[in-house]
Order: C-alpha cells, then sequence, then structure tokens
C-alpha cells in the first residue's frame, strides 16, 4: 500500500485505500488474499533446493522459493476474524485448521466495515483531488488544463458551437470559457463591482 500519495481511512484495526482492505502488522500492510490462493500457499510444497555445479545443495534458498513472512500469515487471520498469531508456523496452524472446520470465511461485521470505509474513502478521495485541482490553478493558472476548467456537461454543446469557426475564433471562444470558469472558482481575483456576462 502506498499511503503516501492516496488518502486513507482506518476504523478497528482496517485500513482503506484505493479499492483494497488492509491490515497493519509489524509496520507490514497486507491486503485480503482470497481463500484459493491463501490454501495454495498454506498446502503447497516447495521444491528441491537447486544444486551448484558439483551437485550439492546451495546453502542459500532461491527467493521465489521462500515462504511468506509470519506478518502475512498473520494479517490474514485477522481478515478472516481469526485470533492473530505471532509466528509465521502457528499463523498458518490457524488458517489450515479453519480450512480443514470449513470456517475460513470472511465474518459479515468486516464485510460491513470494508463497504463502510469504501464510501469514506471515496468521499475523503474526491475532496482531496478537488483540494488539489484548486491549489494547481491558484499557484499556476497558466498550467491549468482548458478540460479542467469546462464541466463536462458542456463539452457537447461547447463541440457544436465550434464547428465551421476558423482558429481563431476558437481560440478566442477557448480563452473566453477559461476564463469564465477560472472567476467563478476564484471570485477574490475578480475586481469589485465587476460582473461576467453569460451572453455571446
Amino acid at each position: 500500500m502506498d499511503a503516501t500519495h492516496k488518502p486513507t481511512v482506518s476504523r478497528d484495526g482496517f485500513i482503506y485505500s484505493d479499492g483494497k482492505l488492509y491490515v497493519e502488522v509489524d509496520g507490514h500492510f497486507h491486503a485480503r488474499e482470497d481463500a484459493a490462493s491463501l490454501y495454495a500457499l498454506l498446502t503447497s510444497t516447495p521444491p528441491p533446493p537447486p544444486l551448484n555445479k558439483s551437485g550439492k545443495p546451495l546453502r542459500k534458498k532461491a527467493k521465489t522459493d521462500r515462504d511468506r513472512d509470519a506478518h502475512f500469515y498473520s494479517a490474514q487471520l485477522f481478515h478472516y476474524g481469526l485470533v492473530p498469531r505471532k509466528t509465521r508456523a502457528s499463523a498458518k496452524k490457524g488458517l489450515l485448521c479453519a480450512f480443514r472446520d470449513k470456517t475460513l470465511e470472511v465474518p459479515r461485521a468486516i464485510l460491513e466495515l470494508e463497504n463502510a470505509l469504501s464510501k469514506e474513502w471515496h468521499k475523503v478521495n474526491l475532496n482531496s483531488q478537488r483540494s488539489n485541482k484548486r491549489r494547481l490553478a491558484d499557484t499556476n493558472p497558466q498550467e491549468y488544463e482548458y478540460e479542467e476548467l469546462v464541466p463536462a456537461k458542456k463539452a457537447r454543446s461547447i463541440d457544436l458551437a465550434l464547428k465551421g469557426k476558423s482558429l481563431d475564433e476558437i481560440a478566442e471562444e477557448i480563452d473566453a470559457l477559461a476564463v469564465e470558469k477560472a472567476y467563478e472558482m476564484f471570485p477574490h481575483f475578480l475586481p469589485v463591482g465587476q460582473g461576467i456576462s453569460r451572453e455571446r
């Protein structure tokens, strides 16, 4: 999870960001693994150790053959409403027992929490995007994109209005729309007593 660029919301030990629910264990963030993938991890048999040129096993395991860390399995226990465990062996055992007893499922309370955090996150993210756009327009108005100044619902009417016009006329129309929208967003730049005519 990249918490430096995306907003996050959290509650009851869970963190939601960019469409996923995470659990933090020992400074590591883990999303929920689906049951099929989790079972494959828990029941996989590691391949034989690679051999060196003389036919002897290498002391160090290849990176692709290593098991997931303890904090990953502990996070999965939390995601599925089970008691987290510190060591990898005990955490894997807890998950395997849930599979064996056919009790591994995401509790309803966690699903409801995930849905609530999703709605909350989308509101926070939208406000963050709006704030960033306003800050960009305030600090670098000349770099503020035209498409950001013109609402999407005006796009079709603008396209029809510009048909058959010369490039100079189109440029004037675009400049006028951009200035009008800029003053609507930042009225403090408009001289006192001066309004904007909407007549064309």
